[in-house]
Formats: C-alpha cells, structure tokens, sequence
C-alpha cells in the first residue's frame, strides 16, 4: 500500500475514533444532565411559603394551568429525545421583565404518558439564562395543562421567584416608610404588584418616615 493511502487509512481511523469518543462524551454529559435535573412540583414550590400564601398562590397557579418547574444545564427536551418521546414545537414568545435575558422563550408539548393524567398533553415553555460563570447556562422549564399565554408564563416566574424569596424572607414585614407591618398578600394589587411592593418593603402608603 502506497504510504499516502496509509497515511489517509490512519487519519480516517482517528477520526472515526474522535467521533466516537466525542459521542459517548456528549452521551456521558446527557446521562449526567437527567440525574442532575431538578423537577419541581407546584406542590414542592408552595412547601416552602406560609398557609396563606401556599393557598393564595395554588389559586393562582391553578387559573394559569400551571404544573411546576425544572432546571438544568440540559433542555427537557433533550431529555424527552432521550426516553424517546415525541414532542411538537408550539411557538414561542418574547421575554417579559427581566425573565429571559435576552432570549425569547420557546413552547413544546408532547402526549401525556400518565394515563390517569386531566390532560392529554402537557406544554412547557424553555428559555436559558447565564449562570455567573459565562460559558455556563441553566435552561428553565415551566410545566403547563394547556398551551402558555405570555401571562401565564409571567404568573410562574413570579411563583417561583415567591418561593425562592419566602426561605430568608418573613411573609409580614415593616413597611420603610410608615413602619406599618403588614403582610405581603394584604397588599393592594396582583401577585406581580403584590411582589414589587413586598420587595421594596413597602405597603404601598406615600407617607415618608419622619
């Protein structure tokens, strides 16, 4: 065999090895991915807040058909490619607030496997945020009984958000400028409303402290 033959044989048998070790990296990183994504309940959110808001924001997210969340470096839907179920693009819609960055945030359903389940597909919206490593990035996942309308994405960002906060912050606090205590859901408003005035501490009077 002429030498550049073998030459060419020996590259093609590198990269073909190349390929496959690459392969069963990237199969390592998808199987470490589903043992690290983290699903979360709307049921597991709501553990972590008072009675009051647990039942103020169930009611919320029931009118919303919102189911729960998860985060991972990987999409869910990587993880449905992976168990082989089919799932079907939906559309997507721009980002709201702060939420997303600067991605828009794309919808996805696939056929419900629990067959004792109320609804016939289930809906999840995916957007992907940078971690405070920049090469890094967490997708989030939002769970839904019908297809998202763009307030309903907002109503599980703030429901998460609540019950991120409510594990270091007390559900009454002192208003900053009348010293009034108040709880958060007594303030005037939605949930996003409620929120921003409970996170500037600030039960909503025009009254400055002396």
């Amino acid at each position: 065999m002429h030498w550049i033959s073998i030459l060419a044989k020996t590259l093609e048998l590198i990269t073909l090895a190349d390929k496959k070790t690459e392969a069963n990296k990237g199969k390592e990183f998808i199987e470490k991915g589903i043992k690290a994504m983290r699903f979360y309940h709307i049921g597991d959110l709501l553990k972590r807040t008072d009675k009051r808001s647990s039942g103020y924001l169930r009611s919320v997210a029931f009118n919303a058909y919102y189911l729960g969340s998860a985060a991972s470096v990987l999409s869910y839907r990587q993880l449905l490619k992976h168990k082989d179920i089919h799932y079907k693009y939906e559309g997507s819609l721009q980002r709201w607030g702060n939420a997303t960055g600067s991605y828009n945030v794309n919808l996805y359903s696939y056929r419900n496997q629990d067959k004792n389940s109320k609804h016939k597909r289930t809906y999840f919206a995916e957007y992907t945020i940078n971690t405070r490593m920049e090469s890094e990035y967490i997708t989030i996942t939002y769970f839904f009984g019908r297809k998202p309308k763009k307030k309903d994405l907002t109503t599980a960002y703030l429901i998460n958000i609540v019950s991120s906060i409510t594990e270091d912050k007390e559900t009454k606090f002192s208003c900053r400028h009348c010293g009034k205590t108040i709880h958060w859901l007594d303030l005037k408003g939605d949930l996003e409303k409620k929120l921003n005035l409970w996170q500037d501490y600030n039960c909503g009077c025009k009254k400055e402290k002396a």
